[in-house]
């Protein structure tokens, strides 16, 4: 987690998204550590070869507070609402969890 050494997400829409997610997540335990980024209305990528690239940094946010995830190994978790989504509806998402990796900062 220093000199640029950071994970990224790198998602490829074919189509719009109402919103995306990307949770961490204790890659033994399951614990939710938070919101590593969050963002609605994003467009479709305009080149099949083309994505979007999401940094974590090793920070998330609960609500307006800001954590620091401590050293471990986590996942991220990417959850995509659909365009036009009923937000109650599970059909209308889709989820991708990452491989672990692991945190320790100096």
């Amino acid at each position: 987690m220093k000199d640029g050494d950071i994970p990224y997400a790198r998602v490829h829409l074919d189509h719009q998204a109402r919103r995306l997610r990307l949770e961490v997540r204790d890659a033994a335990t399951g614990q939710s550590w938070h919101r590593a980024y969050e963002q609605e209305y994003l467009p479709r990528n305009s080149t099949a070869a083309g994505f979007f690239a999401f940094a974590f940094d090793g920070t998330t946010t609960r609500g307006k507070e800001e954590l620091t995830v401590p050293n471990g190994r986590y996942v991220l978790v990417l959850t995509v609402e659909k365009a036009l989504s009923d937000g109650t509806n599970p059909a209308h998402f889709e989820t991708w969890t990452s491989p672990a990796f692991t945190i320790a900062r100096p």
